[in-house]
């Protein structure tokens, strides 16, 4: 399933940010108006204690509501795999917390919207949406259980945090020494020191101090490899990452899957060099570049067209470099099961991640898919029994209202079956959830690459046919400008201790 949502990842990561570049407020309004059940603003939403707060403010739901379908809008409708929309929501609400963070750097900053600045988008919005004029955007609103104020409020805040960023980004620019390098790649090892665990109390001299130590530590390997020693041989030794029991190797990789002071640092070396240390989140690198080639140009994208994708993506890092320092000093509380317990999974704390999801039963007793993330849990630490127990209950449900079935249900049970090795116990999942497949071509793919894991050729050419289908009915209907159905996309690089 990792390697899978991993084939993906590029295309969810656009999906989160989509929902965040440009006018917030515009796109939010589109998955508002023409996705979904219409959401009431005060009956259905949450109390902030159900949610989150930030610096004991609670933040607003039915925004990061918004946001979160502004994101599904990516997918087109489909039905996608909780575990896609459980990655989703979290770091929607990772991004929203940034949009925060610089909603409070704005005000500070005292950035300023002027009433044209608004008025200019209000009309935007009018005209995109092909409405008879501001009557009819306030009856729209009041339909969605919007406020005419919420939304001019909103626009405000949504202009001033679109002109910070618009500042962060406007000196970044796209060489041809960068155009390069997104056709390079490289194959590096690395020997990674990682900084010392420090207790919260601890001061912050102590934390520098600690800091200096571990980079002591790592000039000290640099000399030593420098000096001709085995650098396969010291990363076996000394490094903290978990590549150092195959001598450092990370293999091959290119722009945009490693930290960027990381890639930054390898892409500057020729084979043979040696860099450090490195300083990344995750401690200082000595760096080893063993080979590099060159991948052939595409020849659907022009420079013009990957110059953009880069600038874009240099943006990002330069965002990321501006935000990172502010969030050190923010306070967060998350009150929201379903995050929390996204949360919990990502520090290792699995048994309050299924407390967590216990608690989402309970306010949904009816839904199998909380099921799923338990059964997904156990099956984590090879408590398989466990894992086959909980997916179960998530079967029974099904029965008992058929409207609720799934089949990343049956995924979930036939990747425990596999690591059982009782590979045909998974093949009659695998088979049951193509059945509910219909057009979902994300789905497709999943399975298809299920059944060839598992040598079963003739169901995986089945998939092959369903997905042939789909992409051509999917051709047609771009063609013709129609509104395409269930396509899927991406997802999850769940990150370890690697810095891959």
């Amino acid at each position: 399933m990792l390697k899978f949502m991993r084939k993906y990842s590029q295309q969810i990561l656009i999906g989160i940010l989509v929902a965040f570049v440009g006018s917030i407020v515009i796109f939010g309004l589109s998955s508002t108006f023409f996705m979904g059940p219409k959401m009431n603003n005060t009956a259905q939403q949450p109390q902030f204690t159900e949610f989150a707060t930030l610096n004991g403010e609670p933040l607003d739901y039915f925004k990061y509501a918004q946001l979160m379908k502004r994101a599904l809008m990516r997918f087109n409708g489909s039905d996608l795999d909780p575990t896609i929309v459980e990655y989703l929501k979290y770091n929607v609400f990772q991004e929203y917390l940034n949009y925060s963070i610089l909603l409070k750097q704005a005000d500070d900053n005292n950035i300023k919207v002027t009433r044209k600045e608004i008025n200019d988008q209000t009309n935007n919005i009018i005209s995109a949406y092909k409405l008879k004029g501001k009557s009819e955007l306030k009856d729209l609103l009041e339909q969605n259980g919007l406020e005419y104020k919420k939304f001019v409020s909103d626009l405000e805040n949504d202009i001033k945090v679109a002109k910070l960023r618009n500042g962060i980004a406007a000196s970044i620019q796209v060489t041809n020494q960068d155009l390069n390098n997104y056709y390079k790649e490289v194959k590096a090892r690395h020997i990674l020191i990682k900084f010392p665990e420090v207790k919260d109390a601890t001061s912050i001299k102590e934390k520098e101090a600690a800091t200096e130590v571990a980079r002591k530590n790592a000039e000290d390997l640099l000399a030593r490899a420098k000096t001709g020693e085995d650098f396969a041989k010291l990363a076996s030794e000394y490094s903290s990452d978990s590549s150092s029991k195959a001598g450092g190797d990370l293999g091959w990789f290119g722009v945009g899957m490693m930290v960027p002071e990381f890639e930054a640092a390898a892409f500057s070396l020729a084979p043979g060099e040696i860099t450090g240390p490195v300083k990344t989140q995750f401690g200082f690198h000595i760096i080893k570049v063993d080979d590099v080639k060159y991948k052939d140009r595409p020849e659907n994208k022009t420079d013009e067209d990957l110059k953009n994708e880069l600038l874009e993506r240099k943006r990002q890092e330069a965002f990321e470099t501006f935000i990172s320092p502010l969030r050190k000093n923010i306070k967060i509380d998350i009150f929201d099961p379903e995050l929390l317990a996204y949360q919990y999974k990502m520090q290792g704390k699995l048994d309050d991640a299924i407390s967590q999801y216990q608690r989402i039963i309970s306010k949904n007793p009816a839904s199998p898919i909380p099921h799923i993330y338990i059964g997904q849990v156990y099956e984590s630490r090879n408590e398989y029994d466990k894992a086959l127990s909980e997916l179960e209950k998530g079967t029974i449900k099904e029965e008992l209202n058929t409207s609720l079935k799934s089949p990343y249900l049956h995924i979930a049970i036939a990747d425990v079956y596999k690591k059982m090795k009782n590979n045909s116990t998974a093949v009659k999942e695998l088979k049951t959830s193509s059945e509910m497949a219909g057009d979902n071509l994300m789905l497709r793919e999943q399975l298809s690459s299920s059944f060839k894991e598992l040598n079963e050729s003739a169901l995986q050419r089945n998939e092959e046919e369903e997905i042939a289908r789909i992409k051509k009915a999917l051709e047609a209907k771009n063609a013709a400008n129609l509104p395409t159905g269930n396509t899927g996309a991406a997802v999850n690089p769940t990150p370890a201790e690697t810095i891959k």
